[in-house]
């Protein structure tokens, strides 16, 4: 998969935080998976990468369920993982710069 730039990961990460501000909190007193992953299929939806963003949290939507605490919390972990990996990887680039990646 092709790292994402660190504005694409910015871009990403707020535009989930501003989808889960909007969305309703309530939540029944059951969560199937399947709601749990519509839940997360139509918030990121509205995102600019949705397949990405579909990609990357519905491994989480047992602990998502429908809360958008909860997938906002989710996507910042995605999102500084992502970055830490980058990172990683730009330093191992910078450090040995005749070893193509």
């Amino acid at each position: 998969m092709a790292a994402l730039s660190s504005n694409s990961l910015a871009e990403f990460l707020l535009l989930l935080i501003a989808i889960s501000s909007y969305l309703n909190s309530g939540s029944a007193a059951r969560v199937t998976t399947e709601s749990s992953t519509e839940f997360i299929r139509t918030s990121c939806n509205t995102t600019t990468y949705p397949r990405l963003c579909c990609t990357f949290l519905s491994i989480h939507s047992s602990t998502i369920q429908t809360s958008p605490k909860l997938l906002a919390n989710a996507a910042l972990n995605v999102t500084l993982s992502s970055a830490k990996s980058t990172s990683n990887h730009a330093i191992d680039a910078l450090s040995n710069p005749w070893h193509e990646a």
